[in-house]
């Protein structure tokens, strides 16, 4: 998205104006009110061509415009408590995640773990005696009319 630059021009200076824009190369036009006899009219043109305006209002000698003192967006609060390195436990409060439970508790010898097959195993069992105990009966929902 380009934004627009608009100079104020003295009318009799618009004939000036039009040829340097045009040696320069610019892309403009003159906005006024309609049947207006301000001694003033308005250059529209776009931002990409701030550089040749300016070059061009330098050599009419008019006077360069200054950038206006911008208002910078405030900067975030500080936040209440410094980051410092990432805690090895997940979530909220001083309970140790699931994933870091195994190895909370390094003094349990290997061979007295239960290895991951087997657990894998034995909850496939149960999920699979909940399946075929839990669905005595299952429902049907047809869209439309019955065709009974």
């Amino acid at each position: 998205m380009a934004l627009t630059v608009v100079i104020p021009l003295k009318r009799e200076d618009m004939g000036r104006f039009k040829k340097l824009a045009k040696e320069y190369g610019i892309l403009y036009f003159i906005a006024q009110k309609r049947g207006s006899t301000a001694g003033y009219v308005n250059v529209v043109s776009n931002q990409n061509y701030a550089a040749q305006l300016n070059a061009v209002m330098e050599a009419m000698a008019y006077p360069i415009p200054q950038r206006g003192q911008e208002e910078e967006a405030p900067k975030k609060a500080n936040p209440r408590v410094l980051q410092e390195k990432s805690s090895p436990e997940r979530g909220i409060g001083s309970t140790p995640s699931p994933t870091q439970e195994g190895a909370a508790e390094p003094n349990i010898p290997a061979e007295m773990r239960e290895s991951v097959r087997a657990r894998l195993e034995g909850l496939k069992a149960m999920s699979g005696q909940g399946r075929s105990q839990g669905r005595a009966q299952e429902k049907t929902h047809r869209r439309g009319k019955d065709t009974r």
